[in-house]
């Protein structure tokens, strides 16, 4: 019997190696001539390749002709995750309950109930059914069961806890879903309140134990409220801070720290905390911790602690220490049978997941009941059910800019009712009309009040008056005018009418704060839009839900006449108007409390609807924040009016003998793309006082439209300042500011009075600002990536949107022009980060191909030669496997093959010997060649070789495998069978090479393991051809 041979098994393993990494050198090395690029930047390593950079800085150098003719191409694809894609939802009608108020404790307050402290502690009982009892729905067809309900409560949270009853071969089963919970109450207007000063800082820092005291100090404009406490997250449901109804509460910070180990807490940054009022008359902000600290405490062992809270209050610490704005701070411990979404600022959904219930779900769903019970036995609790809904997903890999839509039909009440097949398509709803109420400025600013001919501040520091047929503007603190003259309030593209009084209005970044005395506000909205049969109006309402009896909404139709609807704040309604057009929309609020504080986030009119992912793909959505777009009017000066000195839009002085008299300066501001989203023009300006004192009315100002020109004059009665000029200005009540098509440029003209450039050098200076609200789609966002990130420069990349529409279905391959090619060189390539788009790739290829050697010496910066940094290890690489096989190979294979015995004894040293031949021609020809001559050779030769390496590797260890596995002998014995085992050796190559991210090795091993088959399959039909004969 004879024994294994190690030096073959050694020799042949070496001969594998080599022969696979000289070819995935081939393959690595340069794209074949068919394919010419030169990858600059990698999304998956996240990084630029230096030495391509530098590579294509010598080609350029080089050879500028070639180089000249190369364009980037950007590798671009849609970020996508596995998301629950909405399939099905069927509403479940309610009805209202009887009460007895005697035994349950509950009212009934118009549409809402309420329970009140002192009555009996009674769970108030709302049923629900089955849409059609004779075909009823299964339980197991849903994921779960959403209840959307409007908690009207401040401090009191309704929470609700369903049961269901199931019909299930005969039987009723129940499935309950109680709610357990506890209140805790920290009483912080009756704690002491003190100077924040070092020590609470020290104590905070070395872990001391905490006090009951509260710390306050000056930020700014703002009171900074902080105390320590140590509290046990792993059952806080909820933290809900209490204040006075007016609070001015601009942030909440929390400090938690994980683990019981001593270490700094973890700050959790909570931004502008919405606070809602209730029926009880204060508002407070609910915190849910399990969304802030997310999967954090997933494990059920982990252990977290809430060691601090921050408020921030706008005011005067005096104040704020005096009137304790802060009145309590209420945790809510215990667990939920389900989760709190939510949805709308005074509406929340709970989710009931069906999957995680336990026992059987195969029964049909009869008839169901939601339980409303008070938290607090000492709190008002006020609570309004909007729907109930069984809903099922489909889980599926869907990009993730699809959220936009559904968060957005979520956001105006939805989903509404629609099946969506299987996750194919998304629910979009259509938008027909928008009317956010956001400042772009933090902080907000004071809004214009109009009476008759009177106009009241823009901003806070600035003051404007109408006078007859003209705009007078005066920049002054603001002043509060009498009752008669603060009815009307002019908005941007909005005004709001009250029958008594406002005593506040500002424009906020999260909405539109209305504060009076009056009994009715109403919303001039003009808005031309085409309606249909599914149309909808949702108005956002964040504060003041208590304070709203009744809602109508009046829609003035194209064709005349008009029709009014009742409609409800926060909840959908269907408008039922057919299709047609209308030219405007008046909200109405009668109220039944005053004073009032109401806070309106948007008005919306939209169509719901089923949309293809392309579809969607260049659906407009309104953006959920106010557009702002910077001109830049440069201020130029003709031929003949060369008697001004300018500079940068600076007039600096007049030509002495020009003094005396009076000139018109005039320029244009153009405003590229599209700006159907403008509702205002703000401008600040700043003039000679001389010019002031001669004329007020010193400017005019022609706004241009595609299809209207509009001119006003513009009165002001100081020589600077800053002013927003609603677009409805220049209109009249009669003008559809659609019907103008998109605005063109703005005109300026400023006369100059005989006094105005008297002696010495003067300045005038404009800046001007549209501001607006629009609609963007997601191929408009695309096209605004700046995808490149260099140099900060945002138009590096500017794709044709007609060239973008693919890529829902596939990534793209962008093209962009050969400056790109001097922005890569400039500066460092540095993506910009984008929630929808990723970029996979940045290339360098040529616009027409090329041949093989010119492109060489691109790619080769002029040596046409492999890259240095390889030459070496094959060098030495190449030496070692010649001088190791070269001294194996013919010492016993030249006498093998005389034998020409190839399954027999030495056979495999014939191929062994021929393996090396391969190998070394292959090597010679491709260490020395440039690498498109090479390329050919080293992966298929490669191949080739090491299909006898394998085949003499099997013959070394046949002596030594028999014995000890017999049952392994035909794998190794002769025919095909070698060739099949060494093709299972290549194929588990393969594949750990491609695991272990080896692509060029892993290719080259499928290649062996594919020789190999067919060589096998070959020798075997040999085989069979003989045993024939």
């Amino acid at each position: 019997m004879r024994t294994l041979r190690r030096p073959d098994v050694v020799i042949s393993l070496l001969l594998i190696a080599a022969c696979v990494f000289l070819g995935a050198v081939g393959l690595s090395g340069r794209a074949p001539a068919s394919f010419q690029s030169l990858e600059i930047y990698s999304g998956q390593r996240g990084a630029v390749d230096p030495e391509a950079v530098s590579r294509l800085a010598r080609a350029r150098a080089a050879q500028p002709r070639l180089a000249s003719g190369l364009v980037a191409k950007l590798g671009v694809s849609l970020r996508s995750e596995r998301l629950p894609a909405l399939v099905d939802a069927v509403e479940l009608p309610w009805k209202s309950p009887r009460l007895d108020e005697s035994s349950s404790g509950w009212t009934r307050q118009d549409d809402r109930w309420v329970w009140f402290p002192g009555a009996r502690r009674e769970t108030l009982g709302v049923p629900f059914f089955a849409p059609d009892p004779r075909n009823s729905p299964r339980l197991a067809d849903f994921d779960e069961l959403w209840i959307d309900y409007q908690n009207l409560s401040s401090r009191n949270s309704c929470v609700p806890a369903p049961e269901m009853m199931l019909r299930s071969g005969g039987a009723v089963v129940a499935f309950n879903a109680p709610a357990s919970s506890d209140l805790e109450t920290i009483d912080v207007v009756g704690a002491r309140w003190s100077k924040k000063t070092y020590g609470y800082a020290i104590g905070r820092m070395l872990g001391l134990p905490p006090d009951e005291d509260w710390r306050y100090t000056q930020f700014g404009r703002f009171t900074v409220l902080q105390r320590r406490l140590h509290e046990d997250l792993s059952n806080l449901a909820e933290v809900a801070l209490v204040f006075q109804n007016d609070a001015p509460v601009v942030h909440v910070n929390l400090r938690v720290k994980f683990g019981d180990s001593p270490g700094f807490a973890e700050l959790f940054q909570l931004g502008e905390t919405a606070t809602r009022v209730g029926a009880d008359g204060r508002s407070a902000a609910h915190i849910d911790m399990k969304k802030v600290l997310g999967s954090r405490l997933s494990d059920p062992r982990a252990k977290a602690y809430l060691e601090e809270i921050t408020v921030f209050v706008r005011g005067e610490q005096e104040k704020v220490a005096k009137e304790r704005p802060l009145r309590e701070i209420n945790l809510y411990h215990g667990s939920l049978p389900g989760r709190i979404d939510k949805i709308a600022p005074f509406r929340d959904r709970f989710v009931l997941d069906l999957r995680a219930l336990s026992g059987s779900k195969s029964g049909v769903f009869s008839w169901g009941k939601i339980g409303f019970s008070a938290y607090d036995p000492d709190s008002v609790c006020a609570v309004k059910l909007d729907n109930v809904r069984l809903v099922s997903f489909f889980d599926k890999a869907r990009p993730v800019f699809l959220r936009e839509g559904e968060e957005l039909a979520r956001r105006w009440g939805g989903p509404f009712a629609v099946a969506l097949g299987s996750g194919t398509r998304v629910e979009w709803p259509r938008v027909q009309g928008y009317l956010p109420f956001q400042s772009a400025r933090p902080g907000g600013e004071e809004l214009l009040f109009d009476e008759r001919k009177i106009i009241v501040t823009i901003d806070v520091e600035r003051h404007q008056a109408r006078l007859e047929a003209k705009t007078a503007f005066k920049p002054e603190p603001f002043t509060v005018k009498p009752a008669a003259d603060r009815r009307l309030i002019q908005g941007v593209g909005y005004k709001v009418r009250s029958d008594d009084a406002f005593t506040g209005a500002v424009l906020a970044q999260d909405g539109l704060v209305l504060e009076g005395y009056g009994k009715r506000v109403e919303f001039d909205w003009p808005i031309s839009a085409r309606l249909d049969q599914a149309s909808r109006f949702f108005a956002a309402l964040a504060e003041g839900g208590e304070s709203i009896a009744k809602g109508a909404l009046t829609l003035e139709l194209q064709s005349g006449g008009s029709r009014t609807l009742d409609v409800v704040p926060n909840q959908p309604v269907l408008l039922d108007a057919g299709t047609g057009s209308i030219k405007a929309a008046r909200l109405r609020l009668d109220l039944n409390r005053s004073p009032y504080r109401l806070k309106l986030k948007e008005l919306a009119l939209f169509s719901p609807g089923l949309l293809t992912e392309n579809e969607a793909f260049d659906e407009k959505w309104p953006t959920s924040n106010p557009i702002s777009r910077r001109l830049h009017p440069e201020i130029t000066v003709p031929a003949q009016k060369k008697w001004l000195r300018v500079v940068s839009g600076r007039v600096l002085g007049l030509a002495p003998q020009n003094a005396g008299r009076a000139h018109t300066l005039d320029w244009t501001t153009r405003i590229g793309g599209d700006a159907d989203w403008a509702r205002g023009v703000r401008f600040t300006y700043q003039v000679p006082r001389t010019l002031q004192d001669d004329d007020a009315c010193w400017m005019n100002l022609a706004i241009r439209w595609d299809r209207r020109t509009v001119s006003r004059d513009v009165c002001f009665t100081r020589s600077r300042g800053s002013v927003l000029l609603p677009l409805g200005r220049f209109l009249d009540a009669k003008d559809d500011l659609a019907a103008f098509g998109a605005m063109r440029s703005i005109a300026w003209k400023v006369r100059l009075g005989r006094r105005a450039l008297m002696g010495g050098d003067v300045a005038f200076a404009f800046g001007v600002e549209l501001e607006g609200a629009g609609a963007r789609s997601i191929r408009q966002d695309l096209q605004d990536w700046n995808a490149l990130g260099i140099a900060g420069d945002a138009s590096a990349w500017k794709p044709d949107g007609r060239l973008l529409g693919d890529i829902v279905k596939r990534p793209l391959r962008l093209v962009e022009d050969g400056e790109a090619l001097e922005k890569i060189l400039a500066g460092r390539i540095a993506p910009a980060e984008h929630p929808y788009f990723r970029l996979d790739s940045v290339a360098v290829e040529p616009r027409a191909p090329l041949s093989a050697e010119a492109w060489q010496k691109i790619v080769g910066a002029g040596g046409g030669k492999r890259s240095g940094s390889l030459r070496g290890p094959l060098i030495l690489g190449g030496l070692l496997v010649l001088m190791g096989l070269g001294w194996s190979a013919f010492r016993g294979g030249w006498r093998s093959f005389r034998g020409a015995n190839f399954d027999a004894g030495g056979g495999h040293r014939v191929l062994f010997a021929a393996a090396f031949l391969a190998a070394a021609v292959l090597y010679a020809k491709g260490a020395r060649a440039p690498v498109d001559a090479a390329e050919n050779m080293l992966f298929t030769l490669g191949g080739l070789a090491a299909v006898g390496a394998l085949r003499g590797l099997i013959g070394s260890l046949a002596p030594w495998l028999k014995p000890r596995f017999p049952r392994l002998a035909y794998s190794v014995e002769g025919g095909g069978a070698p060739y099949f085992t060494s093709a299972l050796i290549g194929v588990a190559a393969t594949a750990a090479l491609a695991v272990s991210s080896n692509s060029a090795a892993a290719n080259q091993a499928a290649i062996v393991a594919c020789y190999c088959l067919a060589v096998g399959v070959g020798k075997e039909l040999f085989s069979l051809g003989k045993k024939r004969a």
